[in-house]
């Protein structure tokens, strides 16, 4: 703890026999490495070519039965846990331009 207040050159902590906490500086300045490591991990994440949580349209196209009862309780769940994305489930044969194959059950196309 010396030598990091040393190369800061500021008081992080008040020391006494029974306990060691932060100071005002201190505080500030966990905060900031904070936000500094949250920040680098987004940097890192945009340079490898990701997100940090998914974003975009998601459409979604699969026969009646199969959306309802399987996909849609799924999807509301992913939608809460990743507000950026914005969706749509429809039937497959609602979707234009989307060609299925003989043994296709769904269809799933993902704009970023």
């Amino acid at each position: 703890m010396a030598a990091l207040e040393v190369a800061v050159g500021a008081e992080l902590f008040v020391r006494t026999t029974r306990f060691v906490r932060l100071t005002d500086t201190g505080e500030h300045y966990l905060l900031d490495c904070r936000r500094i490591l949250r920040e680098l991990e987004e940097v890192e994440a945009r340079a490898a070519g990701t997100h940090l949580a998914p974003q975009g349209k998601l459409v979604v196209a699969a026969p009646i039965v199969f959306g309802h009862r399987l996909l849609l309780p799924l999807l509301v769940e992913f939608l809460q846990a990743y507000p950026a994305v914005l969706a749509w489930l429809g039937r497959i044969e609602a979707l234009r331009g989307f060609v299925p194959m003989q043994a296709t059950a769904a269809g799933l196309r993902a704009n970023g």
